[in-house]
């Protein structure tokens, strides 16, 4: 573990989806998996329902489930 780190969170942990969570979860290649991503980050951002402050290539889970209509699965 990295120095100053607390606690290195697992995929299971963490409130957000990296692109090779996506690809796991719905089996596409890398660059689809980022499209996707951000697909959902830039049409919640002109909504107005996520903050520009949210990293590019990172998901929040509940959101990216919504968007694509999957259900609660965990990866």
């Amino acid at each position: 573990m990295a120095e100053g780190v607390i606690k290195e969170l697992g995929p299971k942990s963490r409130s957000y989806y990296t692109y090779k969570d996506v690809m796991e979860l719905v089996g596409v290649e890398k660059s689809q998996a980022y499209n996707m991503i951000r697909q959902v980050n830039t049409d919640m951002r002109s909504r107005g329902k996520m903050g520009k402050g949210w990293p590019n290539g990172k998901v929040p889970k509940w959101l990216f489930r919504k968007y694509y209509m999957l259900d609660e699965t965990e990866i």
